[in-house]
């Protein structure tokens, strides 16, 4: 495969996340598929210049965050890339990786993933909270209703990025921080 083909199938790559995420920072781009940071700036600039991606500055780290169309929710799908990137750095398996989509009626997570840690597998639903107090309820509900059974052969663990208490519940909840400091202990379940 040449330099220029290696250039092209990469395009591909970043364009299709792009699309599956919405917005992704120069940081989780260039981690993902680019062996620099300098090398990811230079590419992800002439995507721009050539229409292929929008971008612009994040405000809290004043990186560049490039999109194909812009999304109401940029922060809220940010976190959602981060937590991407995060599970990808802990070498975990993704099999699945769904964004927001209607589960079950009133049932809209941020994210369903079906991950892998060695011969073990998960799924998990993914709820990112910005300022709200997580809404557990809606799944405490759908669990005690037994709709889920349907379709999943167990209910998923609830994976919540959030700095925001969580009440306690029966449920398997993960909370991660949004600083993503304690990822680390969804490979300890």
């Amino acid at each position: 495969m040449t330099n220029r083909e290696i250039q092209q199938q990469r395009d591909r790559e970043i364009i299709k996340f792009i699309e599956q995420f919405k917005v992704a920072s120069t940081d989780t781009i260039a981690e993902l598929f680019f062996p620099s940071l300098r090398m990811a700036q230079r590419r992800l600039s002439r995507l721009v210049d050539y229409g292929v991606l929008k971008r612009e500055r994040e405000h809290f780290t004043f990186q560049y965050v490039y999109y194909i169309e812009k999304t109401k929710q940029m922060q809220h799908r940010l976190i959602l890339t981060e937590f991407y990137r995060q599970i990808k750095r802990l070498g975990i398996e993704v099999v699945k990786f769904e964004n927001e989509f209607t589960f079950f009626e009133g049932i809209r997570p941020d994210g369903f993933i079906a991950y892998s840690i060695g011969e073990k597998n998960y799924i998990a639903f993914i709820e990112t909270e910005l300022s709200n107090k997580p809404n557990i309820t809606k799944y405490e509900e759908l669990y005690k209703s037994e709709e889920w059974k349907k379709v999943l052969p167990i209910f998923p663990a609830i994976i919540w990025v959030t700095d925001n208490n969580i009440p306690k519940t029966e449920l398997s909840i993960f909370h991660i921080k949004r600083d993503f400091s304690n990822i680390g202990i969804l490979c300890k379940y």
